[in-house]
Order: C-alpha cells, then sequence, then structure tokens
C-alpha cells in the first residue's frame, strides 16, 4: 500500500460522521410527533466515536511520518498546526456559549469557563453542562498533547525507534483503560456522562485509529486479509444495533456497556475506514461528502446552540407532524448554511495562516491507499 494526497473514503466517513450528529440532535424537534425518531439517538454516540476514530489514523499517520526521520525537530510544526486547526473555532463557540447563557438561552453555570480553557472540564469526572459538545473536543486536545509526548518519552528511555514507540504506547493506552473501566466500572452509576465522557476513561478510542495507521504504514498486507474488513466492519453495524436498542436505564446497569463495548466500537470504527479506502467514488458523492467533511469541524459546533435558538424562540418540540418537521428542517438548514460562513469566513482563515507560517512537512494521511508496498 502506498499513500497519496488524498482519500475520498475517509470524506465520506467524516460527512458520515457529523451527518449522525446531526440526525441524533434533530430527533428533538421529531419525537414529540413520531416517536420513533427517538432511535435515532444512536447517531450522536456512533458519529462521536467515528471522529475519534478518524483522528487516530489520520494524527497517528502524521506522527508516524513526521518521526521517521527520529528527533524531535518536527514537535513545534506539529503542535502549531494542530492548535491553529482546533483552537481558533473552539475558543470562538466558547464565547458563543457563555453569550447564549447570559442572554437566558440555556442555563448553566459559568464560574466553570476557565476550565474549558484548558480542556480540562472533564479529565476525571463527568463534564459540565455548559457547553455540551466540547467533551469530545477535550479528548481530542489532550491526545493530539500528550501521544506524541509520550511516545517520545518512551523512545528516549529504551532506545525504540519512534515507530515501536507509537505501537507500544497505543497497546499500552488501550489495556490500560479498558483495564481502568473494568475498574470503576460498578461504582460508575450514569454511562453517559459519568464514563463514556470522561477523558482518561476513554483515551483508548482514539488509539485503534493510531493502530489502523500503523499497520498501513508498517504491515499493509495484513489489512489484506479475506474477511478482516468485512468483521470490523459487521462490529460496527452490530455496536449500532446494541446501542440503539438499548435503554439508557439498561446502558447504565450493563457491565458490557461501561467496559467492553466502549473498545468493540472503535474497532468497528476502524473497519467502515477500513473496508472502503482503496474505493473511488462517484464524482457527485465525492463532491457532497468533500463538502461535508470540509465543514464538519464547524457543523459540531453550530450545531448545539442552532437548536438551542431554536427551542429558546420557538419552543420544543410540536405534536403536529407538519410543524416538526418544519422544525427539523430550519435545524438542518441553519445549521448548514451558518456552519458554511464560519467556515469560509473564520475557520478557513485560521487554516491558510497554518499553512503560511507552518507548512506541512510530510504529506497528509488523508490518503487513497493502493496495492504495493509499504
Amino acid at each position: 500500500m502506498t499513500v497519496a494526497r488524498r482519500n475520498d473514503w475517509l470524506d465520506l466517513c467524516r460527512a458520515l460522521a457529523i451527518l449522525l450528529v446531526l440526525l441524533s440532535h434533530g430527533r428533538f424537534f421529531l419525537r414529540s410527533a413520531m416517536p420513533w425518531a427517538e432511535y435515532l439517538r444512536f447517531g450522536g454516540f456512533m458519529g462521536v466515536e467515528l471522529f475519534f476514530a478518524l483522528s487516530g489514523f489520520l494524527i497517528g499517520g502524521i506522527l508516524i511520518r513526521l518521526s521517521r526521520g527520529g528527533g524531535t525537530h518536527w514537535l513545534r510544526g506539529f503542535y502549531a498546526r494542530r492548535w491553529f486547526r482546533t483552537l481558533p473555532n473552539y475558543y470562538l463557540f466558547l464565547l458563543v456559549n457563555v453569550l447564549l447563557v447570559l442572554f437566558g438561552v440555556y442555563s448553566a453555570e459559568l464560574n466553570v469557563v476557565w476550565k474549558f480553557l484548558f480542556f480540562i472540564q472533564n479529565l476525571f469526572g463527568p463534564h459540565p453542562p455548559f457547553f455540551a459538545e466540547a467533551w469530545s473536543l477535550a479528548l481530542e486536545e489532550v491526545f493530539y498533547l500528550l501521544f506524541p509526548a509520550l511516545f517520545l518519552l518512551l523512545s528516549r528511555l529504551t532506545g525504540l525507534p519512534h515507530a515501536r514507540s507509537i505501537l507500544v504506547v497505543a497497546v499500552t493506552v488501550i489495556v490500560v483503560s479498558l483495564a481502568a473501566r473494568l475498574w470503576v466500572a460498578n461504582s460508575i452509576e450514569m454511562w453517559d456522562t459519568g464514563l463514556r465522557k470522561v477523558v482518561f476513561l476513554r483515551f483508548d478510542t482514539l488509539m485503534f485509529g493510531v493502530l489502523l495507521a500503523w499497520m498501513v504504514d508498517r504491515h499493509p498486507r495484513w489489512l489484506k486479509k479475506p474477511g478482516l474488513a468485512t468483521g470490523m466492519t459487521m462490529i460496527f453495524v452490530a455496536c449500532v444495533m446494541y446501542y440503539g436498542l438499548a435503554t439508557d436505564a439498561e446502558l447504565n446497569e450493563s457491565f458490557f456497556a461501561k467496559t467492553f463495548y466502549l473498545s468493540l466500537v472503535p474497532v468497528g470504527c476502524a473497519g467502515l475506514l477500513l473496508i472502503g479506502i482503496e474505493r473511488r467514488l462517484p464524482g457527485w458523492l465525492a463532491t457532497a461528502s468533500g463538502f461535508l467533511a470540509r465543514i464538519s469541524y464547524s457543523v459540531y459546533l453550530v450545531n448545539i446552540p442552532v437548536m438551542l435558538i431554536l427551542i429558546h424562540l420557538f419552543g420544543c418540540c410540536e405534536d403536529s407532524r407538519l410543524a416538526a418537521w418544519g422544525m427539523w428542517l430550519a435545524f438542518m438548514v441553519l445549521t448548514l448554511a451558518i456552519s458554511h460562513g464560519v467556515y469560509e469566513g473564520y475557520e478557513k482563515r485560521f487554516n491558510a495562516l497554518r499553512d503560511r507560517y507552518f507548512p506541512a512537512a510530510v504529506p497528509g494521511v488523508r490518503a487513497t491507499v493502493r496495492t504495493g508496498h509499504a
């Protein structure tokens, strides 16, 4: 397998992830008139998990390539590019959420805002009600910050090559995270807030993407084994069905949901990335998914404020199907339109500054993977 510049399938997976999130959040406008819409709640969970797998795969691939020559000279540029990519949007919407609370759009304590400045709001405990979607962004930022430091430290202490250190750290984090969940599972009452959204109980979720990137780079033929990608993708389907059919009460009581399930989900997400990574998409689908992939970060930050403002202005939720669909359509259209504006007028400008002052040192891993040699 060789690495080229871009991969339409990964864009499609990113587009699918953000659509799943939108469907999950949009169900709030539908479920009073159409109770079946509650089944869409799986989308928020699986969409975010798919984002984690993508981040692990893409960033893991970048780190493997950057560290190939040894040394740490590339580390400053890596951090700068990550922070130019993620922090401007994050802090913009941190301010937006403060304003929403101050104007009475929703209620939350603002004395926790300082924690959000440093991504420590859910390191070891439940995420505060304020800026609800930031829980996953904190997990990603901790990953960006700690993972390079961990494998570089291991490499220096043991003399292992960087690529081997990446593998060791990824596997160790997966094992330790599962062990931590096994240790605390019986004492955690709320599966979602008490466990799923706690950073140091979920740090492993990105590591499965890192492992996939490591195999693409070091042992691509392993990924060609018959049935591997299909089997992993079937795990994804099974995880969707499990979450979709389980009630919140059942998840809160399930030892399996609190432990092994949260390790199986990223395996399934990695399978979804893998199963189509060599496929070329029809032009219209590549264009549509590329558009959604580009604005997905903005969509993730925009959609909940849009939902809260609509509910604040018009109430929620209508028993009339026509009114419910109208609110749902307004939510979807406004979210996509505002997100496109944020991307074009704000996010893209910081991306341009990043590329100007900290150009990529290696080709990106949003890549096409073909049969051949690593």
